[in-house]
């Protein structure tokens, strides 16, 4: 390790939800003991904590108590956001939010490039445990050049309204953090949750029950909350996807966080918000093996199969069998992608495929409108009995 490390944490943040989200949640968690409190004291570190927003936002945030207590611990600096934004053309807000964010991203990784900085990349609706600062230092002290981390998404309505009552026990643990957020997990989130060795709907991520205050976590795509970029790339997707891998960062030097007494996070995001998956719906295997080999690369597997354990309690010894399942659900799914991108680098393969999948979609018409049909009669014949009754 060199004398000094320059070290920028990274925070894109605009809209009036997510400023108040920001300033009033997510940062009152990094002034927990052993985040940002601790950074400061770490005199081999130049740390600097860069804001990424709208100029007409910087009076807010420098008018609130947060901002007051955030520049008595660190160096903090506003990146503008106004000159990014003409790069964009999308009209929709979702996607131009979604783009907007691409480019902070990338403008933040070139200039750690320039200044051979590391990054820390927080959401500004995430929460972080007590432990999350001082243990990304460590992994950066023992030679990592990036820590990746699951975040689950939390019901942004109902955290708030435990979360005054939460926060005034001053404890912001790991095990106590996960505690609250499992009673307040976004209605999205629950419906990850795998039964009787099914996926439940096509997403990147995936639970299983360990019991009713621990859980298993297995994703595809995982955030790369530390990185120490080597190369400057394209971001031409989120950084959850393959930025780790273009930035020059080898297999070796990734540390995934798998158990949450190390740390945790958290997204809060609105109940309101259910539209980022596909449901269960007829031939979901079928859909799920085509979006899966569609878009996930070798390491994203790699990523499945190491199990990630958010935790309240001591690992208990029964625990070892569903871990063992859910590594079979996954080795299964993996087995049938494989399968689906030979017969879809194999063009006659393919159109038989096609052909088989049209086939299935047709038999399964035939047997709802027979159900239907079925279903007519059968009370045709109620109402003719009926009938013949009352003669």
């Amino acid at each position: 390790m060199k004398d000094k490390n320059y070290l920028n944490i990274i925070v894109p943040v605009w809209g009036k939800d997510y400023l108040n989200t920001f300033l009033n949640i997510s940062l009152k968690f990094l002034f927990s003991e052993n985040n940002l409190p601790f950074l400061s004291k770490k005199k081999n570190f130049v740390s600097t904590f860069k804001i990424y927003t709208y100029e007409k936002h910087i009076k807010q945030i420098t008018d609130s108590d947060s901002y007051q207590k955030l520049v008595s611990l660190l160096s903090v600096e506003f990146v503008s956001i106004d000159k990014l934004k003409e790069n964009i053309t999308e009209t929709s807000p979702r996607i131009m939010n979604f783009q907007l964010m691409n480019l902070c991203h990338q403008n933040a990784s070139e200039k750690a490039i320039n200044e051979k900085a590391i990054l820390i990349f927080i959401n500004a609706d995430s929460i972080c445990s007590d432990n999350t600062i001082k243990s990304l230092i460590s992994s950066i002290e023992n030679g990592y050049k990036a820590v990746c981390v699951n975040g689950i998404r939390l019901g942004k309505e109902s955290f708030i309204k435990g979360f005054q009552e939460f926060y005034k026990k001053n404890d912001l643990s790991p095990r106590n953090l996960n505690d609250f957020a499992l009673d307040n997990l976004h209605p999205f989130s629950k419906l990850l949750f795998c039964k009787n060795n099914k996926f439940p709907v096509i997403y990147d991520s995936y639970y299983w029950k360990l019991d009713e205050k621990n859980i298993l976590i297995r994703s595809f795509h995982l955030h790369p909350i530390m990185i120490w970029p080597q190369k400057i790339c394209n971001l031409h997707s989120s950084i959850d996807n393959t930025f780790v891998q273009e930035v020059g960062i080898s297999k070796e030097k990734i540390k995934i966080i798998d158990d949450s007494d190390d740390f945790v996070c958290f997204e809060l995001t609105s109940e309101s918000i259910t539209n980022f998956y596909l449901p269960a719906k007829n031939f979901i295997y079928f859909k799920l093996i085509e979006w899966l080999g569609s878009n996930l690369l070798s390491f994203h597997w790699e990523y499945a199969h190491k199990p990630i354990f958010l935790k309240t309690t001591d690992t208990l010894p029964f625990w070892e069998n569903i871990v063992k399942n859910s590594d079979n659900q996954i080795s299964n799914i993996e087995k049938m992608v494989k399968i689906y991108k030979f017969f879809r680098g194999n063009k006659i393969l393919r159109n038989l495929g096609r052909i088989f999948k049209h086939l299935l979609q047709i038999v399964f018409h035939f047997f709802e409108i027979f159900k239907i049909i079925f279903l007519i009669n059968f009370f045709n014949r109620i109402l003719k009995n009926q009938k013949t009754e009352n003669i």
